[in-house]
Protein backbone atom coordinates (compact mmCIF):
# COMPACT_ATOMS: atom_id res chain seq x y z
CA UNK A 1 0.00 0.00 0.00
CA UNK A 2 1.50 3.40 -0.51
CA UNK A 3 1.80 5.59 2.28
CA UNK A 4 -0.39 8.24 3.53
CA UNK A 5 1.13 11.97 3.26
CA UNK A 6 -0.94 12.85 6.83
CA UNK A 7 0.74 16.31 7.82
CA UNK A 8 2.93 16.33 4.68
CA UNK A 9 1.66 19.73 2.74
CA UNK A 10 4.89 20.16 0.29
CA UNK A 11 3.91 18.96 -3.27
CA UNK A 12 7.74 18.18 -3.83
CA UNK A 13 7.83 15.87 -0.99
CA UNK A 14 4.55 13.74 -2.16
CA UNK A 15 6.00 13.29 -5.37
CA UNK A 16 9.29 12.56 -4.80
CA UNK A 17 8.92 8.27 -5.58
CA UNK A 18 10.85 7.79 -2.69
CA UNK A 19 8.90 8.69 -0.36
CA UNK A 20 5.65 6.21 -1.77
CA UNK A 21 3.09 8.81 -0.82
CA UNK A 22 -0.77 8.64 -2.22
CA UNK A 23 -0.99 12.16 -3.79
CA UNK A 24 -4.97 13.09 -4.79
CA UNK A 25 -4.64 14.68 -8.77
CA UNK A 26 -6.14 17.87 -8.94
CA UNK A 27 -4.30 19.25 -11.60
CA UNK A 28 -7.16 19.43 -14.13
CA UNK A 29 -8.61 21.74 -11.71
CA UNK A 30 -6.00 23.84 -11.43
CA UNK A 31 -5.55 23.87 -14.78
CA UNK A 32 -8.88 25.40 -15.14
CA UNK A 33 -8.42 28.07 -12.63
CA UNK A 34 -4.57 28.89 -14.49
CA UNK A 35 -6.38 29.21 -17.33
CA UNK A 36 -8.95 32.08 -16.19
CA UNK A 37 -8.39 35.27 -14.62
CA UNK A 38 -4.92 36.15 -13.04
CA UNK A 39 -6.05 37.55 -9.48
CA UNK A 40 -8.12 34.71 -7.14
CA UNK A 41 -8.99 34.76 -3.32
CA UNK A 42 -10.16 31.07 -2.16
CA UNK A 43 -11.69 30.44 1.32
CA UNK A 44 -11.63 27.39 3.01
CA UNK A 45 -11.73 25.66 6.57
CA UNK A 46 -8.61 24.91 7.96
CA UNK A 47 -6.48 21.84 7.48
CA UNK A 48 -8.27 21.44 4.01
CA UNK A 49 -5.42 21.89 2.06
CA UNK A 50 -4.97 24.83 1.23
CA UNK A 51 -0.97 24.79 1.80
CA UNK A 52 -0.81 22.13 -0.68
CA UNK A 53 -2.91 23.67 -3.19
CA UNK A 54 -0.08 26.18 -2.99
CA UNK A 55 2.86 24.30 -3.04
CA UNK A 56 1.29 22.40 -5.68
CA UNK A 57 1.04 26.12 -7.86
CA UNK A 58 4.36 27.19 -6.67
CA UNK A 59 5.99 23.58 -8.11
CA UNK A 60 4.34 24.77 -11.28
CA UNK A 61 5.13 27.76 -11.96
CA UNK A 62 8.62 27.29 -11.25
CA UNK A 63 8.76 24.84 -13.91
CA UNK A 64 9.42 21.18 -12.08
CA UNK A 65 8.01 19.38 -14.91
CA UNK A 66 9.56 15.63 -13.20
CA UNK A 67 6.72 16.10 -10.32
CA UNK A 68 4.11 16.38 -12.37
CA UNK A 69 4.84 13.20 -15.19
CA UNK A 70 1.54 11.05 -14.77
CA UNK A 71 -0.97 13.96 -14.12
CA UNK A 72 -3.50 15.06 -15.55
CA UNK A 73 -1.38 18.51 -15.99
CA UNK A 74 1.80 17.06 -17.86
CA UNK A 75 1.28 17.08 -21.26
CA UNK A 76 -1.20 20.27 -20.99
CA UNK A 77 1.41 22.61 -19.68
CA UNK A 78 3.91 24.66 -21.30
CA UNK A 79 7.07 24.05 -19.48
CA UNK A 80 9.29 26.07 -21.00
CA UNK A 81 7.84 29.25 -19.37
CA UNK A 82 8.42 29.83 -15.81
CA UNK A 83 7.73 32.47 -13.46
CA UNK A 84 9.16 33.91 -10.25
CA UNK A 85 7.21 33.11 -7.35
CA UNK A 86 6.96 34.89 -4.21
CA UNK A 87 5.55 32.74 -1.73
CA UNK A 88 3.75 34.49 1.72
CA UNK A 89 3.35 31.64 4.69
CA UNK A 90 1.43 32.97 7.52
CA UNK A 91 0.80 30.07 9.11
CA UNK A 92 3.34 29.67 11.70
CA UNK A 93 3.62 33.97 12.42
CA UNK A 94 2.80 34.94 15.87
CA UNK A 95 1.43 38.12 15.10
CA UNK A 96 -0.49 40.25 17.94
CA UNK A 97 -0.21 43.31 16.41
CA UNK A 98 0.74 45.67 13.82
CA UNK A 99 4.10 45.94 15.32
CA UNK A 100 4.56 41.97 15.00
CA UNK A 101 2.46 42.09 11.72
CA UNK A 102 5.10 44.32 10.14
CA UNK A 103 8.17 42.91 11.36
CA UNK A 104 6.70 39.05 10.15
CA UNK A 105 6.46 40.49 6.40
CA UNK A 106 9.85 42.48 6.43
CA UNK A 107 11.40 39.57 7.65
CA UNK A 108 9.30 37.65 5.36
CA UNK A 109 10.38 39.36 2.29
CA UNK A 110 13.61 39.46 3.25
CA UNK A 111 14.05 35.86 3.36
CA UNK A 112 12.23 35.26 0.04
CA UNK A 113 14.38 38.25 -1.62
CA UNK A 114 17.72 36.38 0.00
CA UNK A 115 16.77 33.26 -1.85
CA UNK A 116 15.65 34.58 -5.05
CA UNK A 117 18.95 36.86 -5.07
CA UNK A 118 17.90 40.25 -4.20
CA UNK A 119 18.98 42.18 -1.52
CA UNK A 120 16.24 44.28 -0.10
CA UNK A 121 16.67 47.54 1.82
CA UNK A 122 16.36 46.49 5.44
CA UNK A 123 14.98 50.25 6.49
CA UNK A 124 12.49 49.71 4.33
CA UNK A 125 8.76 48.98 5.40
CA UNK A 126 7.20 45.93 4.98
CA UNK A 127 4.88 47.53 2.01
CA UNK A 128 8.10 48.85 0.30
CA UNK A 129 9.90 45.97 0.13
CA UNK A 130 6.93 43.99 -1.32
CA UNK A 131 7.12 45.84 -4.10
CA UNK A 132 10.39 46.55 -4.92
CA UNK A 133 10.62 42.49 -4.64
CA UNK A 134 8.11 41.95 -7.58
CA UNK A 135 9.29 45.18 -9.11
CA UNK A 136 12.59 43.30 -9.26
CA UNK A 137 11.85 39.98 -9.75
CA UNK A 138 10.31 40.62 -12.53
CA UNK A 139 12.89 43.17 -14.34
CA UNK A 140 15.85 40.65 -13.99
CA UNK A 141 13.66 37.80 -14.60
CA UNK A 142 12.14 39.51 -17.79
CA UNK A 143 8.63 37.71 -16.54
CA UNK A 144 5.92 38.63 -14.43
CA UNK A 145 5.97 36.95 -10.85
CA UNK A 146 3.68 34.64 -9.11
CA UNK A 147 2.78 35.41 -5.46
CA UNK A 148 1.26 33.23 -3.41
CA UNK A 149 -0.35 33.46 0.13
CA UNK A 150 -1.18 31.52 2.37
CA UNK A 151 -3.31 31.88 5.56
CA UNK A 152 -3.34 35.51 5.16
CA UNK A 153 -6.65 35.91 7.76
CA UNK A 154 -3.98 34.17 10.26
CA UNK A 155 -3.20 37.87 11.72
CA UNK A 156 -6.95 38.75 12.05
CA UNK A 157 -7.69 35.57 13.77
CA UNK A 158 -5.35 35.99 16.36
CA UNK A 159 -7.14 39.68 17.64
CA UNK A 160 -10.49 38.73 17.55
CA UNK A 161 -11.33 39.72 21.08
CA UNK A 162 -9.31 42.92 20.49
CA UNK A 163 -11.73 44.92 17.97
CA UNK A 164 -9.28 48.26 18.45
CA UNK A 165 -6.23 45.62 16.81
CA UNK A 166 -8.55 43.90 14.60
CA UNK A 167 -9.13 47.18 13.04
CA UNK A 168 -5.48 48.33 13.10
CA UNK A 169 -4.09 44.93 11.50
CA UNK A 170 -6.90 44.24 8.99
CA UNK A 171 -6.23 48.15 7.81
CA UNK A 172 -2.52 47.46 7.63
CA UNK A 173 -2.91 44.41 5.70
CA UNK A 174 -5.45 46.65 3.35
CA UNK A 175 -2.74 49.04 2.67
CA UNK A 176 0.02 46.05 1.91
CA UNK A 177 -2.15 44.01 -0.69
CA UNK A 178 -3.11 47.32 -2.18
CA UNK A 179 0.31 47.21 -3.39
CA UNK A 180 -0.51 44.65 -5.95
CA UNK A 181 -2.88 47.27 -7.52
CA UNK A 182 0.67 49.44 -8.55
CA UNK A 183 2.32 46.57 -9.55
CA UNK A 184 -0.55 45.22 -12.28
CA UNK A 185 1.69 44.94 -14.87
CA UNK A 186 4.47 42.81 -13.10
CA UNK A 187 1.56 40.27 -12.02
CA UNK A 188 1.16 37.20 -13.91
CA UNK A 189 -1.28 35.33 -11.19
CA UNK A 190 -2.32 35.91 -7.72
CA UNK A 191 -3.37 33.43 -5.22
CA UNK A 192 -4.18 34.51 -1.71
CA UNK A 193 -5.92 31.44 0.49
CA UNK A 194 -7.70 32.44 4.01
CA UNK A 195 -10.13 30.90 6.08
CA UNK A 196 -12.84 33.89 6.40
CA UNK A 197 -14.17 35.77 4.05
CA UNK A 198 -14.15 39.08 6.01
CA UNK A 199 -11.34 39.94 5.49
CA UNK A 200 -11.73 40.09 1.62
CA UNK A 201 -13.77 42.53 2.24
CA UNK A 202 -12.13 44.57 4.35
CA UNK A 203 -8.64 44.22 3.05
CA UNK A 204 -9.36 44.33 -0.62
CA UNK A 205 -12.07 47.14 -0.85
CA UNK A 206 -9.68 49.25 -2.57
CA UNK A 207 -8.81 46.64 -4.82
CA UNK A 208 -11.39 45.30 -7.17
CA UNK A 209 -9.82 43.56 -9.39
CA UNK A 210 -9.73 40.17 -8.02
CA UNK A 211 -12.54 37.25 -8.54
CA UNK A 212 -13.43 35.45 -5.41
CA UNK A 213 -13.82 31.79 -6.22
CA UNK A 214 -14.95 30.37 -2.75
CA UNK A 215 -18.51 29.25 -4.69
CA UNK A 216 -17.48 28.77 -7.77
CA UNK A 217 -18.65 25.31 -9.36
CA UNK A 218 -15.66 24.91 -11.18
CA UNK A 219 -13.36 25.47 -7.91
CA UNK A 220 -15.50 23.39 -5.47
CA UNK A 221 -13.14 20.50 -5.53
CA UNK A 222 -9.83 22.29 -5.46
CA UNK A 223 -9.20 21.14 -1.74
CA UNK A 224 -11.07 18.59 -0.32
CA UNK A 225 -11.57 14.81 -1.69
CA UNK A 226 -14.54 13.87 -3.52
CA UNK A 227 -16.67 10.61 -3.33
CA UNK A 228 -14.85 9.27 -6.56
CA UNK A 229 -11.36 10.15 -5.00
CA UNK A 230 -11.77 8.74 -1.98
CA UNK A 231 -12.76 5.45 -3.50
CA UNK A 232 -10.12 5.59 -6.14
CA UNK A 233 -7.09 7.00 -3.97
CA UNK A 234 -7.63 4.44 -0.85
CA UNK A 235 -9.21 1.80 -2.06
CA UNK A 236 -7.12 -0.56 0.22
CA UNK A 237 -7.44 1.61 3.25
CA UNK A 238 -11.04 1.45 2.62
CA UNK A 239 -10.68 -1.98 2.61
CA UNK A 240 -8.66 -2.47 5.52
CA UNK A 241 -11.59 -0.81 7.36
CA UNK A 242 -14.13 -2.33 6.08
CA UNK A 243 -12.12 -6.00 6.90
CA UNK A 244 -11.09 -4.66 10.66
CA UNK A 245 -15.46 -3.69 11.63
CA UNK A 246 -16.61 -7.02 9.40
CA UNK A 247 -18.75 -4.79 7.22
CA UNK A 248 -19.89 -4.25 3.78
CA UNK A 249 -18.12 -1.97 1.07
CA UNK A 250 -20.81 0.21 0.92
CA UNK A 251 -21.60 0.55 5.21
CA UNK A 252 -17.61 1.47 5.99
CA UNK A 253 -18.09 4.16 2.90
CA UNK A 254 -21.66 5.22 4.99
CA UNK A 255 -19.59 5.48 7.65
CA UNK A 256 -16.86 7.62 6.32
CA UNK A 257 -19.25 9.62 4.91
CA UNK A 258 -21.81 10.32 8.36
CA UNK A 259 -18.25 11.08 9.85
CA UNK A 260 -15.89 12.94 8.22
CA UNK A 261 -17.78 13.83 4.50
CA UNK A 262 -20.49 16.76 3.50
CA UNK A 263 -18.51 19.45 3.07
CA UNK A 264 -19.84 21.61 0.08
CA UNK A 265 -19.56 25.38 -1.40
CA UNK A 266 -22.23 24.77 -4.39
CA UNK A 267 -24.45 21.80 -3.11
CA UNK A 268 -23.74 19.84 -6.04
CA UNK A 269 -20.59 18.33 -4.75
CA UNK A 270 -19.93 16.50 -1.80
CA UNK A 271 -16.32 16.66 -0.37
CA UNK A 272 -14.21 14.75 2.20
CA UNK A 273 -12.14 16.50 5.13
CA UNK A 274 -8.92 15.52 3.74
CA UNK A 275 -6.77 15.61 7.73
CA UNK A 276 -9.61 13.89 9.37
CA UNK A 277 -9.58 10.73 6.40
CA UNK A 278 -6.47 10.45 6.14
CA UNK A 279 -6.30 10.21 10.30
CA UNK A 280 -9.25 8.24 9.96
CA UNK A 281 -6.77 5.40 7.48
CA UNK A 282 -3.55 6.38 9.70
CA UNK A 283 -5.40 4.93 13.00
CA UNK A 284 -8.26 2.76 11.09
CA UNK A 285 -10.12 3.89 13.89
CA UNK A 286 -13.34 6.30 13.55
CA UNK A 287 -12.91 8.98 16.03
CA UNK A 288 -12.75 13.01 16.40
CA UNK A 289 -10.14 13.99 15.01
CA UNK A 290 -10.95 17.68 14.07
CA UNK A 291 -11.78 18.84 17.40
CA UNK A 292 -7.77 18.57 18.55
CA UNK A 293 -6.46 19.52 15.14
CA UNK A 294 -8.91 22.68 14.96
CA UNK A 295 -8.90 25.54 17.81
CA UNK A 296 -11.47 28.02 16.33
CA UNK A 297 -12.60 28.66 20.22
CA UNK A 298 -13.94 32.37 18.92
CA UNK A 299 -16.65 31.09 17.54
CA UNK A 300 -17.93 29.26 20.62
CA UNK A 301 -17.20 32.84 22.17
CA UNK A 302 -18.93 34.99 19.88
CA UNK A 303 -21.71 32.76 20.28
CA UNK A 304 -21.80 33.56 23.99
CA UNK A 305 -21.74 37.26 23.45
CA UNK A 306 -24.33 37.26 21.10
CA UNK A 307 -26.61 34.82 22.50
CA UNK A 308 -28.44 33.10 19.41
CA UNK A 309 -27.95 29.72 20.60
CA UNK A 310 -30.90 28.18 19.10
CA UNK A 311 -29.69 29.02 16.20
CA UNK A 312 -26.91 26.80 15.77
CA UNK A 313 -28.35 23.19 16.85
CA UNK A 314 -27.28 20.67 14.07
CA UNK A 315 -30.71 21.64 12.22
CA UNK A 316 -30.70 22.89 8.60
CA UNK A 317 -30.71 26.47 8.24
CA UNK A 318 -32.56 28.14 4.95
CA UNK A 319 -31.00 31.74 3.80
CA UNK A 320 -30.55 34.05 0.90
CA UNK A 321 -26.92 34.37 -0.49
CA UNK A 322 -26.34 37.74 2.19
CA UNK A 323 -24.78 34.44 4.45
CA UNK A 324 -22.04 34.60 2.43
CA UNK A 325 -21.63 38.36 0.85
CA UNK A 326 -21.70 39.48 4.33
CA UNK A 327 -18.78 37.86 5.77
CA UNK A 328 -19.05 39.77 9.65
CA UNK A 329 -22.28 37.63 10.21
CA UNK A 330 -22.33 34.76 12.47
CA UNK A 331 -23.66 32.66 10.29
CA UNK A 332 -20.88 33.29 7.52
CA UNK A 333 -18.00 32.53 10.49
CA UNK A 334 -20.09 29.44 10.90
CA UNK A 335 -19.80 28.36 7.11
CA UNK A 336 -16.38 30.02 6.26
CA UNK A 337 -14.51 27.55 9.24
CA UNK A 338 -16.31 24.69 8.35
CA UNK A 339 -18.94 23.87 10.43
CA UNK A 340 -21.33 24.49 7.72
CA UNK A 341 -21.74 23.50 4.15
CA UNK A 342 -24.49 23.81 0.86
CA UNK A 343 -27.21 21.12 0.58
CA UNK A 344 -28.71 22.80 -2.00
CA UNK A 345 -29.02 26.55 -4.52
CA UNK A 346 -31.94 27.51 -5.77
CA UNK A 347 -33.41 31.08 -7.39
CA UNK A 348 -37.02 32.16 -7.34
CA UNK A 349 -38.33 32.86 -10.82
CA UNK A 350 -37.85 36.98 -11.14
CA UNK A 351 -35.81 36.92 -8.10
CA UNK A 352 -32.77 38.69 -8.03
CA UNK A 353 -31.30 36.84 -4.75
CA UNK A 354 -30.22 33.19 -4.50
CA UNK A 355 -31.67 31.13 -1.71
CA UNK A 356 -29.09 27.98 0.03
CA UNK A 357 -29.99 25.47 2.50
CA UNK A 358 -27.19 25.31 5.09
CA UNK A 359 -26.00 22.19 7.12
CA UNK A 360 -23.69 20.70 9.93
CA UNK A 361 -21.55 18.21 7.26
CA UNK A 362 -20.83 15.30 9.45
CA UNK A 363 -21.03 14.05 13.17
CA UNK A 364 -17.65 15.47 13.79
CA UNK A 365 -17.94 18.72 13.30
CA UNK A 366 -21.56 18.38 15.41
CA UNK A 367 -19.48 16.42 18.06
CA UNK A 368 -16.48 19.15 17.96
CA UNK A 369 -18.83 22.06 18.27
CA UNK A 370 -20.97 20.41 21.47
CA UNK A 371 -17.78 20.52 23.25
CA UNK A 372 -16.24 23.65 22.46
CA UNK A 373 -19.34 25.57 23.15
CA UNK A 374 -19.60 23.41 26.47
CA UNK A 375 -16.21 23.78 27.44
CA UNK A 376 -16.01 27.81 26.69
CA UNK A 377 -18.68 28.93 29.15
CA UNK A 378 -17.65 29.49 33.23
CA UNK A 379 -16.60 25.87 34.87
CA UNK A 380 -17.59 24.06 31.61
CA UNK A 381 -14.73 22.51 31.60
CA UNK A 382 -14.22 21.46 35.63
CA UNK A 383 -17.74 20.80 36.39
CA UNK A 384 -20.03 20.58 33.50
CA UNK A 385 -18.53 18.27 31.02
CA UNK A 386 -17.09 15.64 34.15
CA UNK A 387 -21.33 15.94 35.08
CA UNK A 388 -22.49 15.19 31.75
CA UNK A 389 -20.06 12.20 31.44
CA UNK A 390 -21.00 10.58 34.71
CA UNK A 391 -24.52 11.25 33.51
CA UNK A 392 -24.77 9.53 30.44
CA UNK A 393 -26.40 6.29 30.97
CA UNK A 394 -28.85 7.90 33.40
CA UNK A 395 -29.35 10.12 30.62
CA UNK A 396 -29.26 7.27 28.14
CA UNK A 397 -31.69 4.90 30.39
CA UNK A 398 -34.21 7.54 31.18
CA UNK A 399 -35.22 8.26 27.45
CA UNK A 400 -34.80 4.49 26.75
CA UNK A 401 -37.84 3.74 29.36
CA UNK A 402 -39.61 7.42 29.00
CA UNK A 403 -38.93 7.80 32.37
CA UNK A 404 -39.63 11.81 33.30
CA UNK A 405 -39.28 11.82 36.84
CA UNK A 406 -35.58 10.33 36.65
CA UNK A 407 -34.90 13.86 33.77
CA UNK A 408 -36.27 16.24 36.32
CA UNK A 409 -33.49 14.94 38.68
CA UNK A 410 -30.82 15.50 36.36
CA UNK A 411 -31.48 18.06 34.26
CA UNK A 412 -31.23 20.87 37.49
CA UNK A 413 -27.95 19.59 37.87
CA UNK A 414 -27.01 20.05 34.34
CA UNK A 415 -28.46 23.77 34.57
CA UNK A 416 -26.85 24.16 37.72
CA UNK A 417 -23.54 24.05 36.08
CA UNK A 418 -24.38 26.70 33.15
CA UNK A 419 -23.97 30.25 34.81
CA UNK A 420 -27.84 31.81 34.20
CA UNK A 421 -25.97 34.88 32.30
CA UNK A 422 -25.31 32.51 29.44
CA UNK A 423 -28.83 31.58 28.94
CA UNK A 424 -30.15 34.60 29.67
CA UNK A 425 -31.24 36.12 26.51
CA UNK A 426 -29.16 39.58 25.47
CA UNK A 427 -31.46 42.23 23.18
CA UNK A 428 -34.70 41.08 24.18
CA UNK A 429 -36.82 44.39 25.32
CA UNK A 430 -39.85 42.82 26.67
CA UNK A 431 -40.80 40.32 29.34
CA UNK A 432 -42.42 37.81 27.45
CA UNK A 433 -39.46 37.91 24.52
CA UNK A 434 -37.00 36.87 27.54
CA UNK A 435 -38.98 34.34 29.19
CA UNK A 436 -39.76 32.73 25.70
CA UNK A 437 -35.72 33.19 24.43
CA UNK A 438 -34.48 31.92 27.55
CA UNK A 439 -36.62 28.89 27.31
CA UNK A 440 -34.83 28.84 23.55
CA UNK A 441 -31.95 28.57 25.08
CA UNK A 442 -32.37 26.10 27.52
CA UNK A 443 -33.06 23.89 25.23
CA UNK A 444 -30.06 24.63 22.92
CA UNK A 445 -27.69 23.74 25.66
CA UNK A 446 -30.01 20.32 26.29
CA UNK A 447 -29.08 19.81 22.69
CA UNK A 448 -25.42 20.44 23.00
CA UNK A 449 -24.70 18.27 26.46
CA UNK A 450 -26.88 15.11 24.64
CA UNK A 451 -24.63 15.91 21.24
CA UNK A 452 -21.75 16.02 23.26
CA UNK A 453 -22.27 12.42 24.76
CA UNK A 454 -22.92 11.04 21.34
CA UNK A 455 -26.47 11.18 21.09
CA UNK A 456 -28.37 11.67 17.38
CA UNK A 457 -30.16 15.10 18.43
CA UNK A 458 -30.31 18.10 16.72
CA UNK A 459 -32.58 21.46 16.44
CA UNK A 460 -35.19 21.11 13.15
CA UNK A 461 -34.71 23.36 10.64
CA UNK A 462 -33.83 27.03 11.52
CA UNK A 463 -35.75 29.17 8.80
CA UNK A 464 -35.21 33.35 8.32
CA UNK A 465 -35.13 32.91 12.58
CA UNK A 466 -38.00 30.36 13.21
CA UNK A 467 -37.27 27.84 15.42
CA UNK A 468 -39.49 24.56 15.65
CA UNK A 469 -38.45 21.78 17.61
CA UNK A 470 -35.51 19.57 19.22
CA UNK A 471 -35.36 15.67 17.79
CA UNK A 472 -33.99 12.64 19.69
CA UNK A 473 -33.62 9.70 17.35
CA UNK A 474 -33.33 6.29 18.61
CA UNK A 475 -33.15 2.73 17.09
CA UNK A 476 -37.39 2.33 18.16
CA UNK A 477 -38.66 5.54 18.63
CA UNK A 478 -38.20 9.53 17.81
CA UNK A 479 -38.42 11.64 20.85
CA UNK A 480 -39.58 15.61 20.02
CA UNK A 481 -39.02 17.59 22.75
CA UNK A 482 -40.02 21.00 23.76
CA UNK A 483 -38.19 22.81 26.45
CA UNK A 484 -40.22 26.32 27.93
CA UNK A 485 -38.93 28.22 30.96
CA UNK A 486 -41.52 29.67 33.41
CA UNK A 487 -40.59 32.31 35.56
CA UNK A 488 -43.63 32.61 37.63
CA UNK A 489 -43.77 28.85 38.51
CA UNK A 490 -46.89 27.43 40.00
CA UNK A 491 -48.81 24.40 38.71
CA UNK A 492 -46.04 22.87 36.69
CA UNK A 493 -48.23 19.58 35.69
CA UNK A 494 -50.96 21.86 33.97
CA UNK A 495 -47.83 23.71 32.12
CA UNK A 496 -46.04 20.73 31.44
CA UNK A 497 -50.04 19.76 29.65
CA UNK A 498 -50.27 22.59 28.08
CA UNK A 499 -46.64 22.73 26.25
CA UNK A 500 -47.66 18.75 24.87
CA UNK A 501 -50.76 20.54 23.85
CA UNK A 502 -49.17 22.77 21.88
CA UNK A 503 -46.88 20.54 20.68
CA UNK A 504 -49.83 18.28 19.37
CA UNK A 505 -51.67 21.05 17.96
CA UNK A 506 -49.26 22.59 16.07
CA UNK A 507 -48.17 18.95 14.58
CA UNK A 508 -44.33 18.57 15.73
CA UNK A 509 -44.33 14.74 15.03
CA UNK A 510 -45.83 15.25 11.42
CA UNK A 511 -42.53 15.37 9.87
CA UNK A 512 -41.45 12.90 11.36
CA UNK A 513 -43.80 9.79 11.01
CA UNK A 514 -41.76 6.32 10.51
CA UNK A 515 -43.31 2.54 10.49
CA UNK A 516 -40.46 1.43 12.08
CA UNK A 517 -40.74 3.64 14.87
CA UNK A 518 -42.91 4.93 17.62
CA UNK A 519 -43.22 9.02 17.94
CA UNK A 520 -43.00 10.28 21.21
CA UNK A 521 -43.68 13.85 22.44
CA UNK A 522 -41.51 15.24 24.99
CA UNK A 523 -42.66 18.44 27.20
CA UNK A 524 -40.45 19.91 29.80
CA UNK A 525 -40.99 23.37 31.96
CA UNK A 526 -38.19 24.96 33.83
CA UNK A 527 -38.75 27.56 36.79
CA UNK A 528 -36.84 29.35 39.70
CA UNK A 529 -33.78 29.57 37.33
CA UNK A 530 -33.87 26.19 36.36
CA UNK A 531 -33.48 24.32 39.62
CA UNK A 532 -36.84 23.13 38.74
CA UNK A 533 -37.42 20.79 36.21
CA UNK A 534 -41.17 18.84 35.46
CA UNK A 535 -41.44 16.47 32.15
CA UNK A 536 -43.63 14.36 30.51
CA UNK A 537 -43.52 12.04 27.80
CA UNK A 538 -46.49 11.14 25.70
CA UNK A 539 -46.39 8.67 22.80
CA UNK A 540 -48.37 9.06 19.81
CA UNK A 541 -51.12 6.51 18.47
Amino acid sequence: MKKLALGVNSFEEIRDERNNFIYVDKTQRILDLVSGSRIFVLSRPPRFGKTLLISTLENLFTGKKELFEGLYIYDKWDWEKTYPVIRIDFSDAQITNVESLENFLSNELSNIGQKLGITLDREDHAGGKFYELIRTLSKTTNRQVVVLVDECDKAMRNNFKNPKELEEVQKYLGNFFEILKGADAHIHFVLIMNVLKIIFAGIFSGFNNYTDITMREKSSDLCGYTQEELQTYFKDYIDALAQKHSWTKEKTLEAIKFWYGGYSWDGEISLYHPYSTLKLFSENSFSNYWFDAVKFNFLADMLNARGYYHNFTFGKIDCDDSFYKMGERLISRFFQTGYLGVVSVRREEDDFFWFYVLEWPNEEIKLSFARQILESIPDGKEKLIPLLVNLKDQIAKSLDTLNAAAMEEYLPSIYACIAQNIIEPRKCNYIEDKVKEKGRNCEAFFIYALKFLGFDIFGESWDFGKIQNTVIEGQKQTIIVKIKYDREGGNLDKKVNAVLKEMKDQKYWENHICPDKKIVLLGVVLTDECKIAKGKFEEMK
